[in-house]
């Protein structure tokens, strides 16, 4: 009896020492030391627009590929991850010279990457490229078709390729306003792909009050993305995923104000469209 006794007491404090390692009074923090490489110092940083500029060639390319294979970082602040199912295993950042999106494979990511939170990328291990011409950081991947382009980080690689930079700060966070009027303008496409950007006082041409943003009959062959148009913007299209928490949400009626991830798809140099993902449902207001 004495022999459990000792057994019990000393697994109680295993367990209290155990809590006390934690945050007692806030269980779900989240800190640097987590998640991450919070080894990682910089030491060689360039920013997202000169590292596009180095790649140019490649990101020119409907599904080009290169690997990096060098000792670069890039520093930049979260715009958006898949904290409402739209954006899928995809993390966007901006520097204030450019954005990217950096493809990873694992759900979540919201959880320790929030809008706000800033973090150092060490590309020595990745690839960067396109799909369908929208630049990309991830790994090498070919399809079955032989096709290659970018693939997602495994989540091992990703927890040694990044670390956390300060708290999260949603604030420092602030959407560009679109210019439709150059939304054929190459150049202008370059320098804004992949951005937090707000398209405003526009009307969705579904918007009836019934249809909704991602219905599962909608998705056409093995594609889990409906496409909804906007009046007069052939060129602009919000793309949301049936798996989005508000895919079966109705679109919102009148003109309206849209922000979120302004993406790029073509299927050749001059026929690329603009794809907005939405990162919540609240990123769709009204156009006061």
């Amino acid at each position: 009896m004495k022999k459990i006794t000792c057994i019990i007491l000393a697994c109680l404090c295993c367990i209290v020492t155990g809590c006390k390692d934690g945050d007692w009074d806030n269980p779900g923090k989240t800190t640097a030391d987590t998640f991450g490489n919070n080894a990682l110092q910089e030491t060689n940083v360039v920013t997202i627009k000169e590292l596009k500029d180095m790649y140019k060639s490649t990101l020119a390319q409907q599904y080009g590929l290169t690997e990096i294979g060098k000792d670069l970082q890039i520093k930049g602040r979260v715009l958006g991850n898949d904290i409402e199912g739209n954006i899928y295993s995809k993390v966007v950042i901006d520097d204030g010279t450019g954005a990217i999106m950096i493809s990873v494979g694992e759900g979540g990511l919201f959880a320790y990457l929030p809008v706000g939170q800033e973090i150092l990328v060490d590309l020595s291990k990745l690839w960067i490229g396109t799909y369908g011409y929208q630049p990309q950081l991830g790994v090498y991947y070919i399809n079955s078709s032989g096709k290659t382009s970018v693939g997602r980080i495994s989540r091992a690689l990703w927890n040694q390729s990044y670390k956390l930079l300060g708290a999260p700060d949603a604030s420092k966070v602030t959407p560009i306003v679109f210019d439709a009027s150059k939304a054929k303008d190459s150049n202008y496409m370059s320098e804004n792909v992949g951005r937090l950007m707000t398209i405003e006082g526009v009307t969705l041409k579904n918007a009836n009050g019934k249809t909704v943003w991602a219905a599962e009959d909608d998705a056409q062959g093995k594609q889990t993305e409906v496409d909804q148009g906007i009046s007069g913007l052939s060129i602009v299209i919000v793309r949301t995923s049936t798996y989005a928490d508000f895919a079966n949400s109705v679109i919102p009626s009148g003109k309206v104000n849209i922000t979120g991830i302004f993406t790029i798809y073509g299927t050749s140099a001059d026929k690329i469209t603009w794809q907005i993902y939405l990162r919540t449902a609240d990123d769709v207001k009204a156009n006061q």
